[in-house]
């Protein structure tokens, strides 16, 4: 199980305190433990302080692709703040066996507008999409049961998000920021709930069967 995440330049670090990154410069994944031990093998078991846990795969500002897999192992998540102020970042393809977005992921990549949710996908993360100020419309696949707090948050201009019945949970500010946003989802929920449109009611965002 691998998780992609990213890391700023040491020249990036500094500016991040006042200037947000300007777009991606690294990015990593974090190897599983079989594969790490592969990889200290392949390097002749070299101590742990020489060989690097964290291997660069990927170097690119505007369009990232995401591998199915990497050594063999499965792609399952995107980690926590992976892509976090990458404002250079345009598309993002992202493989079929992502089942988790973390925290932060692609908070403030506003010129993100390229991005299609994996059928896997069961969890998005406090504030993953928080940010976009591209993002208009969202799909959201029918295995999500959570949208963590602020995931949507600051989305200016996002006027329609569909929620598939399968979620369960939404946090109360999910959608702060989207003066103009509707909810819609097919029908009823858990229990013969249909938790968006009371979640709607109780925010005060349109709602719209479908």
């Amino acid at each position: 199980m691998i998780e992609i995440y990213y890391r700023p330049t040491p020249a990036l670090v500094q500016k991040l305190t006042g200037n947000p990154s300007s777009g991606c410069m690294e990015i990593f994944y974090r190897p599983s433990p079989a594969l790490r031990e592969k990889l200290l093998t392949a390097s002749g078991n070299k101590p742990a302080k020489t060989v690097r846990e964290e291997y660069r795969y990927i170097r690119n500002g505007q369009d990232v692709r995401i591998p199915q897999t990497i050594g063999g192992d499965s792609v399952t998540a995107i980690g926590n703040y992976a892509f976090h102020g990458c404002r250079k970042l345009k598309t993002i393809t992202l493989p079929t066996s992502i089942r988790a977005i973390g925290n932060g992921a692609f908070y403030h990549c506003g010129r993100l507008t390229g991005l299609t949710l994996p059928n896997a996908l069961q969890s998005l993360g406090d504030s993953a999409f928080s940010g976009r100020e591209a993002l208009t419309e969202m799909t959201l696949p029918k295995s999500l049961n959570r949208i963590g707090a602020r995931t949507f948050a600051d989305c200016s201009r996002l006027s329609a998000v569909v929620i598939p019945a399968s979620v369960s949970e939404i946090a109360d500010n999910a959608f702060s920021g989207c003066p103009s946003v509707t909810l819609q989802s097919p029908g009823s929920g858990l229990f013969g709930k249909n938790h968006v449109k009371e979640y709607a009611r109780l925010h005060g965002f349109r709602f719209e069967k479908r």
